[in-house]
């Protein structure tokens, strides 16, 4: 009989045992993105292979593919690395199945995004959803060094009709440093998830091989010795019980066991470990393994949540035996063991966790704490904060023309606009490393321990409210604040709020001293932002002229056109990198300079359209390119000018809008200036509502955009 323990190599199936929860959160919630983080050899590569035998196993609506990023560093190597997970002995003809042929398609040479996109055409053709598995994840830190490239990836892992699953050391949260177009990486990602340790009776399981019955049959002091020294890590446990496997155990072969398993795991794997860890962290670690009393902080949350430390008589032990010795036989070479995490990791991984998060709960509204509750917030924020008082930036940020907005959408509708608004809030607070201090009507106060930090919390909710209809100003200032209450008092309080109440619209304003800490920590996503320098402010309650900052005036666009330019800029560049166009626009030749000029008007405010004019290459027919974009194009609009209906309504053009409409996909119809009377609309377009550019009311352009979003009007 084979030794049932594997050390070393995925395992799955009926051998595979515990993070059930995880399992199910992957593969039956809403949301469509995880990130995954273990240490070394903790089970990353088998969790995504039981993803794929359950996939099998149970004939789920999903296309898995194992991919690797070990190695990768451009575009040929990302295609190469899916290609070996497209033509494992498994995978084949689970694709064969739906029509795609691995050699054949490998042949054609094509881009990343072109392959991605013929499976994920033939996925949803078959009914089912590609889920990607993705090994390594850390690995993509150099492919960053080619930022469109990386943007290319997030967009394809992103995109409808996609599921992904990324695993990797804690290294991969430095890939949360490369900003794609304005926003980090791993947007859209988070919470991140630490890989839990096996449960108590999932470790006793995986002991016994319960399922298959042919596992080791210990006493049971023998199996919480096992337990307690490898701390339900898997791999130790495997590595443990393979050389206990086929003897008669004794208390002298376990130790032997244990000596075995040391020299085969440690010194690699956990050199690697303690590099992910941050300076603080290694501190506290080092002082925990001397036995030395050690403040509860962020650091000892950190190692406990990672699974290195836990507590104990009210201090705090390590948590493995194996770990413990392998920090004391490495005390003199500690010192070279260089930690490689940046603070801009850090700041991620403080905000992971080791339970799944359901979706649900990441969209619920939190609503404001009742005063009941103020001493759990004031030790909240003084532990966050490291005392009573602290040095911080702080940033306010208000809703613009949130009355005018309440009158027009009615209490009921604004309630809802105003909930995802808060909870858009929480989750960036979250992702940037803040605290909320709290809410005042629609205003938040919110925490950072850096300008930097506070910069990109502002600038990211300045581009995502929470809502399309929502606008926000932001102001930031840094100085010194006492903590009371769960509250922040001082001086700098007064000063910040007085930042923000200078903005005149949708803006971001920082104090001179915010101003001065960006510049110096010269971040490379800071560097491109052009500022613009108000040199003699008069700030309400303070003396004498003062230099404040803000955006320049071509970093927005006016409150009426609508939204954000930065946002607008940058969703726009993540789509054409991506190739997911918003709009067919249909029109006749004759009408080209008006169709032209909206579709100037869409994509500043970052929505893509197709357009003939722009998207053909020379020799190439309108025919042939529009099929390749058919399948992903999520709406058509159809232009009717002042020579009527254009030669679209016969012929190609009318069957590729009759596929619009087949699809369920808006078909709006568009009445452009030039346009003397509205004319009678083909069958298949009968009934639907027009927009009117030769009417100012409503906002004909804002219609249109609200239509091919699929926005209900205002």
């Amino acid at each position: 009989m084979p030794n049932p323990y594997i050390a070393g190599k995925p395992v799955t199936g009926d051998r595979f045992y515990g993070r059930e929860e995880l399992l199910s959160e992957v593969l039956e919630s809403e949301r469509t993105c995880f990130t995954c983080l273990a240490s070394r050899r903790f089970g990353k590569s088998s969790f995504l292979r039981q993803l794929e035998w359950r996939c099998d196993q149970n004939n789920l609506q999903y296309l898995p593919i194992y991919w690797n990023f070990e190695g990768v560093r451009n575009e040929e190597d990302l295609c190469t690395a899916l290609f070996f997970g497209l033509s494992g002995p498994k995978s084949r003809p689970r694709f064969a199945a739906i029509g795609i042929e691995v050699a054949r398609l490998r042949a054609q040479r094509l881009s990343l995004a072109d392959l991605t996109l013929e499976l994920h055409i033939a996925a949803n053709d078959s009914g089912k959803t590609l889920l990607f598995l993705c090994d390594e994840g850390e690995n993509l830190i150099p492919v960053g060094e080619d930022s469109a490239l990386l943007g290319r990836l997030r967009g394809i892992m992103q995109q409808d009709g996609v599921r992904t699953v990324v695993v990797g050391s804690r290294r991969l949260a430095e890939l949360n440093g490369i900003r794609l177009w304005g926003s980090p990486f791993l947007n859209g990602w988070e919470p991140l998830v630490l890989l839990p340790r096996l449960k108590e009776d999932d470790a006793r399981a995986l002991i016994e091989q319960r399922r298959t019955g042919d596992g080791l049959n210990l006493p049971d002091d023998l199996v919480r010795d096992i337990l307690e020294k490898t701390d339900c890590h898997p791999y130790l446990i495997q590595a443990v019980c393979a050389q206990l496997w086929g003897t008669s155990p004794t208390r002298a072969s376990l130790e032997q066991a244990y000596n075995k398993a040391y020299r085969d795991f440690s010194d690699n794997a956990f050199a690697d470990d303690y590099r992910y860890l941050s300076p603080p962290e290694q501190d506290v670690l080092l002082r925990v393994s001397r036995g030395e009393t050690v403040r509860d902080g962020q650091e000892t949350e950190e190692l406990e949540s990672a699974g290195y430390i836990a507590p104990s008589n009210g201090g705090w032990q390590l948590s493995s035996w194996f770990l413990e010795r392998w920090l004391k036989e490495n005390q003199a070479r500690l010192s070279e063991i260089k930690s490689v995490v940046s603070e801009r990791a850090l700041e991620v991984l403080r905000h992971t966790g080791s339970e799944p998060t359901k979706a649900s709960e990441l969209a619920e509204f939190d609503g404001w704490v009742d005063s009941a509750e103020a001493a759990t917030r004031t030790q909240g924020f003084e532990r966050w904060a490291g005392g009573t008082q602290a040095t911080i930036a702080l940033v306010f940020t208000d809703i613009v023309g949130s009355t005018v907005l309440g009158h027009e959408l009615g209490n009921e509708v604004m309630q809802t606009v105003r909930q995802a608004h808060f909870s858009q809030a929480r989750n960036l607070i979250k992702r940037h490393g803040g605290y909320e201090i709290k809410t005042i009507g629609d205003a938040f106060m919110v925490a950072f321990r850096t300008a930097t930090a506070a910069l990109d919390f502002a600038l990211e909710f300045y581009a995502h409210t929470g809502d399309s209809r929502l606008l926000i100003r932001a102001g930031i200032h840094v100085g010194h604040v006492s903590i009371e209450d769960g509250d922040a008092f001082g001086t700098m309080v007064n000063y910040a709020a007085r930042v923000v109440g200078l903005a005149q619209g949708a803006e971001v304003w920082v104090s001179d001293r915010a101003h001065d800490d960006i510049e110096e920590a010269r971040t490379v996503s800071h560097q491109a932002l052009q500022w613009q320098r108000h040199p003699d402010c008069e700030v309400k309650s303070f003396s004498g002229k003062r230099v404040l900052w803000s955006l320049a005036p071509h970093e927005t666009i006016p409150l009426a056109q609508g939204i954000p330019a930065g946002s607008a800029a940058a969703v726009l560049a993540d789509k054409i990198a991506t190739g997911r166009f918003d709009v067919f626009l249909c029109y006749n030749s004759t009408d080209k300079a008006a169709v032209e000029e909206i579709g100037k008007q869409l994509k500043e405010q970052g929505i893509l359209p197709w357009l003939d004019e722009w998207e053909l290459r020379p020799g190439m027919l309108w025919q042939e390119a529009l099929e390749q974009q058919i399948q992903t194009i999520k709406s058509a609009a159809v232009f009717v000018g002042k020579k009527g209906l254009g030669p679209w309504q016969n012929g190609e053009q009318a069957a590729f809008l009759r596929e619009f409409v087949e699809r369920h996909c808006p078909v709006i119809p568009v009445v452009l200036p030039s346009c003397p009377r509205t004319p009678e609309l083909p069958l298949m377009l009968k009934g639907l509502n027009w927009v009117d550019f030769r009417t100012d009311e409503p906002n004909p352009l804002l219609k249109l955009m609200r239509g091919i979003r699929g926005e209900q009007p205002l």
